[in-house]
């Protein structure tokens, strides 16, 4: 572990840990993170982790020096499931990691347990600032599916309305929901559908189009996977109550 200052270096080397994971905490200055995939933008108070084995390049695109914190593990602990920067919004990693620093920076040769102990609170903090509340994330979900029904909507659209990569968010709204993106999206087309089909008079071809199916066919086979019934069936039962 360590703090780096570069002083007129807008671009570090790209570089691969084979066989250890980092956290950099920005404590000053623009830092950017370019990886063959995409770059994720830094601010102060942001968190980068960087997984083993996968390459990256540290740039600091900004007039004002960055000034970094930085700590590594070898045992791997940290799922690769990880989004690749989380905001330190309590302050909680940096202190952690600054207490880290200055603890090894006074004793490189002696005891280092203190970091040994502290390592397994950092990788906590990190992992409950990238993943959000299961509340919290169906909030969003909800509210963007609702405003969004009738549009063909993908992972990346539900992704990118919690705020999260496309992969961290499937795990995440998985393991906090009990569904995957793409079963909730089907349940939630299906719940609209039928609130219509018993409550309005709208075809089966307009309540298709206002909820997000390609066409009637589409609504049934759909609908009838998820209820076990038809749409159709809803009618002829709400037709048979009013009547009665």
């Amino acid at each position: 572990m360590g703090r780096h200052r570069p002083s007129g270096t807008p671009r570090l080397r790209t570089h691969v840990h084979p066989d250890y994971d980092e956290l950099v905490v920005v404590l000053s200055g623009d830092y950017r993170l370019v990886r063959e995939d995409g770059h994720e933008e830094g601010r102060p108070g942001n968190v980068f982790y960087h997984p083993r084995g996968v390459a990256h390049t540290p740039v600091s695109p900004g007039d004002r020096p960055v000034d970094l914190l930085y700590v590594a593990w070898r045992q791997s602990t940290a799922p690769c499931t990880w989004p690749r920067v989380v905001p330190d919004r309590l302050g909680r990693m940096r202190m952690l990691v600054f207490w880290m620093w200055t603890y090894f920076s006074s004793h490189r040769e002696q005891d280092q347990s203190l970091v040994r102990h502290l390592l397994p609170a950092l990788l906590h903090e990190y992992q409950e600032q990238a993943e959000p509340a299961a509340g919290d994330l169906l909030t969003r979900v909800q509210s963007y599916v609702q405003a969004n029904l009738r549009k063909p909507l993908r992972l990346a659209d539900l992704a990118k309305a919690a705020g999260m990569s496309p992969f961290h968010f499937a795990h995440v709204f998985k393991r906090r929901v009990g569904v995957t993106p793409m079963q909730y999206l089907r349940q939630a087309r299906v719940e609209a559908a039928r609130e219509l089909l018993l409550h309005s008079g709208l075809s089966q071809k307009t309540i298709a189009r206002l909820t997000g199916f390609a066409n009637p066919y589409h609504l049934s086979r759909v609908f009838k996977n998820v209820t076990g019934v038809p749409p159709s069936s809803l009618r002829t039962s709400g037709s048979s109550r009013g009547k009665g």
